[in-house]
């Protein structure tokens, strides 16, 4: 888990890095995410930094 700009609850953090495990795990993809900007974007990043998806559940691929 990744150090965050923003403080940001405990059950926030664990909902955020549970979702992107899942994601990564192809359980789910970011479609499956309700629809909150803010939360979408922390998930995403949670995605690429600790999981190298792209939300999914496909690794990012760097050229």
């Amino acid at each position: 888990m990744q150090k965050r700009k923003h403080k940001l609850s405990a059950k926030l953090q664990i909902y955020i890095e549970v979702q992107a495990l899942d994601i990564s795990l192809k359980a789910k993809t970011i479609d499956d995410i309700p629809n909150h900007k803010i939360l979408r974007e922390l998930i995403l990043e949670d995605c690429k930094e600790d999981y190298n998806c792209d939300g999914y559940g496909e690794p990012i691929v760097k050229e």
